[in-house]
Order: C-alpha cells, then sequence, then structure tokens
C-alpha cells in the first residue's frame, strides 16, 4: 500500500484548535498532471477520510519546476480554489513541512486542474510570532446579479446566518470562475464574527 506525506494545518488561527483545517498531502511529481496519475476517486476517498473542512492534494509538476499542481476537495466536492486551505498549503510548503515536495522559500505557485495559477507569499515580519501569507488570484471579469437575485441570495445568507444578513451588492464571474459569487455586506456587518451554515450555501 502506497502511503504520502501530510500535515493538517490551521488557517486564520492563533491557537493550535482555532481558525479553520486542512490537510496538506503530499503527492510523487507527475500525479496530478495530464493524464492524470492519481485519480480523482481515491483523493475524494482520502479526503472523506480525513474529515477536515478541506483537503489539498500536491504534486510537482513535470514541465515547470517552479509550479506545483494542486487539486481541492470537500468530500465529493471539487471546488476551483478555496482560500483558507491555499493558505495552510503555502505554509507548509514556506516552511517545509512536506519535505518531498522541495524547498521554495518564501514564495510559491499553484496551478489548479482548470490551469489557473495562483501565487502566494509569505508576508511575515521579522521577529514576529504571527506567520502571514498573502494569496494573488487570477483577476476575472465579473457580472452584476439582477436585483431580484440579490433578494434570493441575501435570503439565503439570512438563513445560514441564522439572523438578517444585510446584502449590497453581488456578482458572479465568467468563464472558468463562473461558479463563483461576489458577495458585499453591509457596513454595520461583522463579516468576522459571521457564523454560517455551509450546508444551507452548498445546497443553493
Amino acid at each position: 500500500m502506497s502511503t504520502y506525506p501530510y500535515v493538517i494545518i490551521n488557517a486564520f488561527a492563533r491557537t493550535s484548535f482555532g481558525g479553520n483545517p486542512a490537510v496538506i498531502i503530499a503527492l510523487p511529481p507527475n500525479s496530478l498532471s495530464q493524464p492524470q496519475t492519481f485519480s480523482e476517486e481515491t483523493m475524494i476517498k482520502t479526503s472523506l477520510a480525513f474529515a477536515q473542512p478541506m483537503a489539498v492534494f500536491l504534486s510537482l509538476s513535470p514541465e515547470d519546476s517552479t509550479l506545483l499542481d494542486v487539486r481541492f476537495y470537500l468530500g465529493t466536492l471539487t471546488p476551483l480554489i478555496c482560500g483558507h486551505a491555499t493558505l495552510a498549503a503555502v505554509k507548509a510548503l514556506c516552511t517545509n513541512a512536506l519535505p518531498s515536495l522541495g524547498q521554495w522559500g518564501s514564495e510559491v505557485k499553484l496551478r489548479t486542474k482548470e490551469g489557473l495559477i495562483i501565487s502566494a507569499r509569505s508576508i511575515t515580519e521579522s521577529g514576529s510570532e504571527e506567520d502571514k501569507y498573502e494569496i494573488t488570484l487570477p483577476a476575472t471579469p465579473v457580472v452584476t446579479v439582477p436585483d431580484v437575485e440579490i433578494d434570493r441570495i441575501a435570503s439565503v445568507f439570512s438563513e445560514a446566518a441564522g439572523r438578517n444578513v444585510q446584502v449590497e451588492y453581488a456578482a458572479r464571474g465568467e468563464g472558468k470562475m463562473g461558479n463563483y459569487l461576489m458577495v458585499v455586506v453591509g457596513p454595520d456587518e461583522n463579516v468576522g464574527d459571521m457564523k454560517l451554515d455551509c450546508e444551507v450555501l452548498v445546497g443553493t
């Protein structure tokens, strides 16, 4: 039976048991290139077995030594991009927590299955006890959502939050980002304290 190194890292946290965790799994080189040799079925089963909010699979790119191929899995769901999981993966790489993936220093480039490039780097200040990272996502045009749809989105967010949520604007991506929605909430909303039922959001 094959084994692969992995780490679990919490993003958006100052304590070991806070924030939003993700498991990052290091695969052999070329595992996620085309044609993909590491099966989607195996990644789904692995994600379900770890039972973390997100599983990230990384593999060295065969044709570009400056790139890592990446896949995100939440059980059977396969989002194009996941913010907290990307931050967790970048920390694993920048701190050499997964040596089989090589030495990456303070900057990392990840390539999704759809070919999108996610750039990330460490911005941790010298002497600081807090690790900080930033992500640069590919630019994409957005289309404003009609008012009637914004009303529906506000209703869904309110249900997920268990209270009334003020939604001021919403837009959807185009092309490869067509499944992503940008939502701007009102100035009185505290996003950091907002507890959302993700099952409600996924169900829409």
